[in-house]
């Protein structure tokens, strides 16, 4: 395996761990939006928070897509 490929390799392995707390965060998020709604509370900072955590987890879809990309040329 050349190095390229397992740097390549790594990096992927961070942005799924990266995906996977993203998606705990996520859901720590939606549920804070649940309950001050259901609370009846102000909602906008949490609503704030929860697009945040979308639009970076946004960020490691896009990245964990472009690593597998280049790996799929790299065993072509």
């Amino acid at each position: 395996m050349s190095i390229d490929r397992e740097k390549i390799l790594q990096q992927l392995a961070r942005v799924m761990n990266q995906m996977a707390e993203g998606e705990e965060t996520v859901a720590r998020h939606r549920m804070a939006v649940a309950e001050s709604e259901r609370d009846g509370r102000q909602v906008s900072l949490a609503l704030k928070m929860l697009k945040y955590a979308e639009h970076v987890q946004m960020i490691h879809l896009t990245e964990q897509r472009r690593l597998e990309k280049i790996l799929g040329k790299k065993n072509q």
